[in-house]
């Protein structure tokens, strides 16, 4: 686990996709589940003793986010009652895309309904297509539009296999790179 009070008010946790499980949060975060909040509530219980992060009377906003490769990231923020000075600048911090995605595809079929079905979404974006042994594999630039229609796509024709810098470039150096658009350039001519 993975914690720093960033400033007075705001606390990043970074849970490992292993210590997600043992928690029981993997399966989702869900504020409906009694579980899932009483967890996140004994994780930051245990990081404010940990860290400088001083919880004073405000509220504490939470904002929680699943990564694709299962790790779980919690942002704590201390929130001022409603007599907020004005004029006061707000600091905002953003956590970085996490792409590419590499998906596998087993066979020449799977492949070619699979880049039908995301032209035809009008999915926008890189695709390179890669042969790689006697499968198939698609990386996804970090600016492909993954929707949930798109994913789903994916999902249904293959597997994700690996997400990142270094996914893409063991792909790339083991692979043979067949097309660098492949939605537009394959599934535009299904």
């Amino acid at each position: 686990m993975k914690m720093k009070a960033l400033d007075a008010s705001h606390l990043l946790i970074i849970l490992t996709a292993q210590e997600s499980r043992s928690l029981g949060l993997a399966e989702g975060l869900s504020w409906n589940s009694l579980h899932c909040r009483l967890t996140i509530a004994r994780i930051f219980a245990a990081a404010c003793a940990n860290t400088d992060f001083a919880r004073h009377k405000d509220q504490i906003a939470i904002r929680a986010m699943a990564t694709t490769d299962g790790e779980t990231v919690l942002m704590f923020t201390a929130v001022a009652p409603a007599k907020a000075k004005k004029g006061a600048t707000r600091k905002i911090f953003r956590i970085k895309y996490s792409g590419p995605y590499v998906y596998e595809l087993e066979n020449v079929d799977d492949l070619l309904n699979a880049l039908e079905r995301l032209y035809r979404s009008n999915t926008q974006g890189g695709c390179q297509l890669l042969q790689y042994g006697r499968k198939y594999r698609l990386i996804l630039s970090p600016y492909f539009t993954m929707k949930e229609k798109t994913e789903g796509i994916l999902k249904e024709y293959g597997r994700l296999c690996g997400v990142g810098k270094v996914a893409a470039a063991v792909s790339l150096e083991h692979g043979r790179v067949l097309s660098r658009d492949a939605v537009k350039q394959v599934g535009g001519c299904l």
